[in-house]
């Protein structure tokens, strides 16, 4: 029943911190800023004339080579393309042709599900910690390892092999690792060894 709660409330920190950082303060503003309108404009028309399908599109591409099998055309095309990328712009488009609803329900609905499936996950191995005789020093530790393997593992790396902008970085590294240390502040303190089981 600990697990549940812990998972409960750890769920509850995580999404009113991404409410109120992204939402209310706007903490991460000057790292995930917005296109001028006029800038805005000319990129959504270009989207509107070029791109049908959702998806992440990069840019820019690697040109496509009339004879594959050519070693020298092969050459000069890589050049070509490294030099296009070191003189810029470079970047990753993530598309929705045909717009989205903003903030609709089912968003927060699938979010608030996904933060608890990884709450419950954090609240097992918190609980696992604990069987194993760890402190409530130990379960942060514990948690705190986990979270920074996630921040690692699904920010660090592959925001180097994009070569994402610092800014990007920061913010998802930030909000990741500052929303679920709170969030295992809290489980920690409920996920603990029963009474019972520490007199034996």
């Amino acid at each position: 029943m600990r697990l549940i709660v812990a998972a409960v409330l750890g769920t509850l920190v995580v999404f009113l911190w991404g409410f109120i950082t992204w939402v209310v303060i706007e903490l991460w503003s000057d790292d995930v800023r917005e296109l001028s309108p006029e800038a805005a404009a000319v990129v959504m028309s270009s989207i509107e004339g070029s791109i049908d399908e959702a998806g992440a599109y990069v840019f820019p591409p690697k040109p496509a080579l009339d004879d594959p099998d050519d070693p020298d055309a092969m050459a000069a095309a890589e050049e070509a393309w490294m030099e296009q990328v070191r003189q810029g712009p470079t970047g990753v488009l993530l598309v929705h042709p045909g717009g989205t609803e903003p903030m609709r329900p089912s968003m927060f609905v699938n979010g608030l599900l996904l933060e608890f499936a990884g709450a419950f996950l954090l609240a097992i191995l918190l609980g696992m910690a604990t069987r194993a005789g760890a402190g409530y020093g130990g379960r942060v530790a514990v948690g705190g390892a986990v979270i920074g393997f996630a921040v690692v593992a699904g920010v660090l790396v592959p925001g180097n092999f994009r070569d994402d902008p610092a800014g990007w970085i920061r913010s998802g590294a930030g909000d990741l690792a500052m929303g679920w240390g709170l969030a295992l502040v809290v489980m920690s303190a409920i996920i603990r060894t029963p009474k019972n089981a520490r007199r034996h």
